[in-house]
């Protein structure tokens, strides 16, 4: 659960996650907050590259935007994406943060994978 969220990092980068082979991300979201046309809830990855090292100069990244009709307030929602969708995210051997964000204050999150 995260109230008043502004934009939360989660770092996994002791143990970075190869995701090469994978095909797509997935999350399930909750808002108590009203939706409406214009409000998004965002989700950016980024992968450390091949040094696997932050700040490396061969970071990459991508962050993707979802809205009306597919988050609905008071309903849980399954957003599963293909990972060929983070376009800027031009390698995912070491992926080692997910950052979320958005103009929903109130969210509830589970089922990350």
């Amino acid at each position: 659960q995260y109230k008043n969220l502004n934009f939360v990092g989660i770092e996994f980068s002791s143990t970075t996650i190869n995701a090469t082979n994978m095909t797509h991300f997935h999350l399930d979201m909750w808002t108590p907050d009203p939706v409406a046309p214009g409000k998004s809830f965002k989700i950016k990855l980024i992968d450390f590259g091949p040094n696997n090292t932050f700040g490396g100069g061969d970071d990459s990244e991508h962050e993707l935007s979802f809205s009306t009709p597919l988050v609905v307030s008071q309903n849980w929602v399954g957003i599963d994406v293909p990972l060929s969708a983070f376009t800027g995210l031009t390698r995912r051997g070491n992926l080692a943060q997910l950052v979320l964000s958005g103009d929903f204050p109130n969210v509830y999150i589970d089922n990350v994978y």
